[in-house]
């Protein structure tokens, strides 16, 4: 868990609304409300919405499996 000092002057997350310690700035195309940052989480998980087609999801989940 973070200090609580150091979560006071962190940015919270516009997504899921955690601190955000390494801040991703997101796409314009999400259409994301506020003017804000992401976190890491929230930012994978919407690059993976955006970049992947659902074809390619399922083989990404399937390989993970095998692995």
């Amino acid at each position: 868990m973070l200090n609580t000092k150091l979560t006071k002057n962190l940015a919270k997350c516009i997504w899921c609304k955690n601190a955000v310690v390494l801040r991703f700035k997101p796409m314009a195309q999400w259409n994301l409300a506020g003017d804000g940052y992401l976190c890491g989480d929230c930012y994978q998980k919407k690059l993976a919405e955006y970049y992947l087609t659902p074809d390619r999801r399922n083989l990404t989940k399937q390989s993970n499996r095998n692995a």
